[in-house]
């Protein structure tokens, strides 16, 4: 149970993840999924204002965007336009408030320990909500956005773990695919694949491309099955040049009708949009019943206009590079968490090109931005120096989770790995 030695808030974060993957019920007229994205948001802005001095996240990274939404939220006219500007900023509260805590590298090592429980959690939750567990069936439709975006998470972040050497991460990054299968999410099973070659680790360039051409493959395999034919076409069978909205029989879960009006909409307004949530009444009105068109660029576009899109992508941008740099200015487990970071943002605009993702702060951006948060918590702590490799077989009781002892194990490599710069990650065994 060393997992629950992890920051408050990552603890939280995730299980309430969790809870909106495993749970369906309302309690007090709200989904839980709506409880698993306030809760830590509730959180995060007590332990904001008790303790600001301690905060070490680049808020003011945050603060163009921040102020476009509260400017747009103060003329909005659409229903649910303070919660949707909410849910868009409760990730960065979040990771500004993990920031503040108070952690040591034990900590560090109990919430890799955590993503792990989290891992299984989330792959036991689809294969229990589908009925596969149960009946041994893969089902033959798509959905689970939660479990699926965390599960992408997750897979950036055993994927990073792997660049650094640690290689039973692998096996972790590798059963992270099998959530998105069994939900049978199209974006969500590219975007999770892609994590370990785009990754921003320390991977080797031949390793890559390796797993490129593996993804590859393994992508025109699964694309024949007789159960993706039957998720992509109506018909159930077809081939990758047929995959156009001008082809009547590609299944697109109304993509098809809802992206080319939204565009058409755009087109009346490109500059600053229609109005905070305006996209809701859209959605609705061109298929009823849907809040949103499925497409957070689109949303954004139509939303905020192209001032409005072109700063969220640059805030992103801006934030994953100072991620990036930070990385290289750390040394253990803060350069891992960094990267996983990073990382994360790579995954996020595949989303978002067919998906809300923006939106579900509960299944990945506020997870994504605690573990950013406590990336920044853990760099501005002394980093202990790891012991010479000699000394090292024989350590014991070493702060770093306690594993030590007189063998060379996996992790006793990986945290050697963790204790040099970039160049030294990429050498060869220590012993």
């Amino acid at each position: 149970m060393n997992w629950l030695k992890a920051p408050v808030l990552v603890l939280l974060t995730g299980l309430a993840t969790l809870a909106a993957a495993t749970a369906s019920f309302r309690v007090l007229g709200f989904s839980v999924a709506g409880y698993a994205w306030v809760a830590p948001l509730v959180v995060a802005i007590l332990v904001v204002l008790r303790q600001p001095a301690r905060v070490l996240f680049p808020w003011w990274i945050w603060v163009p965007w921040s102020l476009f939404l509260i400017v747009y939220l103060t003329g909005a006219q659409a229903p649910h336009a303070l919660q949707r500007t909410a849910m868009m900023l409760s990730p960065v509260v979040v990771g500004i408030a993990a920031s503040a805590f108070r952690v040591t590298s034990a900590s560090g090592w109990a919430t890799l320990k955590f993503l792990r429980v989290l891992g299984i959690a989330i792959l036991f939750a689809i294969a229990w909500n589908t009925g596969f567990l149960s009946t041994g069936i893969l089902p033959e439709y798509g959905g689970s956005a939660a479990s699926v975006m965390t599960a992408s998470l997750l897979a950036a972040a055993f994927a990073t773990e792997y660049s650094f050497g640690r290689r039973s991460s692998l096996g972790w990054w590798g059963s992270m695919q099998f959530v998105p299968f069994i939900a049978l999410t199209r974006t969500g099973i590219i975007a999770t694949a892609l994590t370990l070659p785009f990754c921003l680790g320390p991977v080797k360039l031949g390793k890559r491309i390796l797993s490129l051409g593996l993804i590859a493959f393994g992508g025109i395999l699964l694309f024949n099955s007789p159960r993706m034919q039957a998720r992509m076409f109506y018909s159930g069978a077809g081939t990758l040049s047929e995959l156009s909205f001008e082809n009547p029989d590609f299944a697109t879960s109304g993509r098809s009708i809802m992206w080319p009006e939204f565009t058409q909409e755009i087109e009346k307004k490109p500059w600053f949009g229609h109005g905070a949530n305006k996209s809701e009444i859209l959605a609705d009105i061109v298929n009823p019943g849907i809040e949103h068109p499925h497409n957070d660029w689109l949303r954004l576009l139509y939303d905020y206009g192209f001032v409005g899109a072109a700063l969220f992508g640059l805030t992103l941008l801006g934030q994953m590079l100072h991620a990036l740099v930070a990385s290289r200015k750390s040394r253990g487990l803060a350069k891992v968490f960094f990267l996983v970071a990073a990382s994360s943002f790579v995954v996020l605009p595949v989303f978002m090109l067919s998906d809300n993702i923006v939106l579900y702060a509960a299944f990945f951006g506020n997870l994504q931005f605690a573990l950013l948060g406590e990336a920044y918590a853990l760099a501005d702590r002394p980093q202990e120096v790891q012991p010479a490799v000699a000394s090292a077989r024989d350590s014991r009781g070493a702060e770093d989770g306690g594993y030590g002892g007189h063998h060379w194990n996996r992790l006793d490599r990986f945290k050697w790995r963790l204790s040099g710069d970039v160049n030294d990650l990429k050498g060869g065994d220590p012993s």
